[in-house]
Order: structure tokens, then sequence, then C-alpha cells
């Protein structure tokens, strides 16, 4: 199944992720804040999503996205945005960068955010 990787700095939030996540198979690589080495650690992992906040300590999650599909390594990781941050110009910013979608962590279940991830799998008869 796919892998997802979550740039998250809320652990209990991330907690909850990994469990939705888990429930519909896939395999789950939290980092609760992106490290330095960030590129190294996803062309490593080679997730097939990045899940990721926006405000994050040290890099937020437009910035991570701009350095992870830059790299030729990483460039075919697919992300989406959960954050608390629903303003117009966060989402269009998000979307922009090519995010498949962003979310709105207060109107978004983490089992929902789970589905929505097996949809996208589903659709891209990927396994």
């Amino acid at each position: 199944m796919a892998k997802i990787l979550i740039l998250d700095d809320d652990p209990a939030y991330a907690d909850l992720l990994r469990l939705a996540y888990e429930a519909e198979g896939f395999h789950v690589v939290h980092l609760p804040e992106p490290p330095d080495e960030l590129i190294d650690i996803v062309a490593e992992e080679q997730p097939d999503f990045i899940h990721s906040d926006i405000n994050m300590p040290g890099i937020d999650g437009f910035d991570a996205m701009k350095m992870i599909v830059g790299d030729p390594r990483t460039q075919h990781v697919r992300f989406y945005f959960v954050s608390t941050i629903g303003q117009r110009e966060f989402v269009r910013t998000g979307l922009s960068l090519g995010a498949l979608q962003y979310f709105v962590k207060s109107q978004t279940s983490p089992k929902e955010l789970a589905q929505w991830v097996s949809s996208v799998v589903k659709s891209d008869g990927h396994r």
C-alpha cells in the first residue's frame, strides 16, 4: 500500500492521523518538524504522499513543498496541505504550488483525510 509522510509539529494530532491512515492500510512516517536534511529523508523514504501542515518550526509547508518538488529525486511525491489556516490566500498558494488539495483541520477529521487519500490511490490504480 501507499506510504504517507506526515509533516506536522502537533504530536497528538499526528498520532490520530497515523491511526486513521494505518486503518486504511497505509504505511506512515511522521516527522514532527521539517529537519535540515528533509530532502534526503524524503528521497530515502520515497513516500507516495506528503501530508503537510503550513506553520511549523524552521520551515513552513509551502517552502518544504517547493524544496521537495524541486528536487529530481523527490519531484514525483504528491503533496496535500492540512492546516488550521483556512484563509483563501493560503489555500490559493497551496494549490498554485501544485498541491492535490488543501484541507482545514477543524473541518476535516483524520478519518476523512485517510478516506480521501484512499480514493486518490484507487483512482490512480496505485496499490
